[in-house]
């Protein structure tokens, strides 16, 4: 699963890769948890943009909107065809920047889970492969929402935990986002990264609050 990630180093941002012309202000995460607002690139128009969607996905047709805190992760297997995703999956497709994220390791013998800190081997900012989704509630207002999928985890994190984020390779990014894109030519985009291109470390348990919220949730 994901459950929690971050945006802390805006820097890195590569926005002509995304296809961003008009740059948004960001403000530096580093604890990103579903319920909030979360920076996702889409198709728009012409061309791509950027967006503030609500982390937890609310598909048209629900009736109660707290669906969504149930729907913060699609499994990318099944996505295309679960009545919560598949009218995503096939039109509206998005990427969440992150420069990390974080999973909890079940250990023998404890309660408490052990958290750990995942980046790309590199340090550049991670695609992580997402869909969106719009919602009118009672009013009449429209609420725009997102899932991250996630993939069977590789080898070299299966320790910590058996599902990833899904994460987009560069050369990936247009046909995830391109509207051109078929539901078959998309779900050939659903696997693991590879194993050189991750690393990862045990961090504190801080991390488990939402309200703390600093660069130092990712020391060792």
């Amino acid at each position: 699963m994901c459950g929690r990630y971050s945006l802390g180093r805006t820097d890195r941002m590569d926005w002509a890769a995304l296809g961003i012309a008009d740059i948004p202000a960001l403000d530096p995460r580093w604890n990103i948890a579903p319920g909030t607002e979360v920076l996702a690139i889409r198709h728009a128009g012409e061309g791509n943009e950027a967006a503030y969607l609500r982390w937890g996905l609310i598909p048209s047709w629900a009736k109660d909107p707290s669906i969504g805190h149930k729907l913060a992760n699609a499994r990318a297997e099944t996505a295309h065809e679960k009545p919560s995703f598949r009218a995503a999956f096939k039109a509206r497709r998005c990427i969440l920047p992150a420069d990390g994220f974080y999973e909890w390791q079940a250990v023998a013998g404890q309660r408490k889970k052990q958290p750990w800190r995942i980046e790309a081997t590199d340090g550049a900012i991670l695609a992580l492969g997402g869909l969106w989704e719009f919602w009118r509630d009672p009013e009449g207002k429209k609420v725009e929402t997102c899932t991250v999928l996630t993939v069977p985890v590789n080898d070299r994190m299966r320790h910590i935990h058996e599902r990833l984020p899904l994460i987009l390779p560069r050369h990936d990014w247009h046909r995830w986002l391109s509207p051109h894109t078929t539901v078959d030519k998309a779900r050939e985009l659903l696997h693991a990264p590879p194993d050189d291109s991750l690393t990862a470390w045990r961090i504190s348990d801080r991390v488990n609050a939402v309200s703390n919220d600093d660069e130092s949730l990712i020391d060792a």
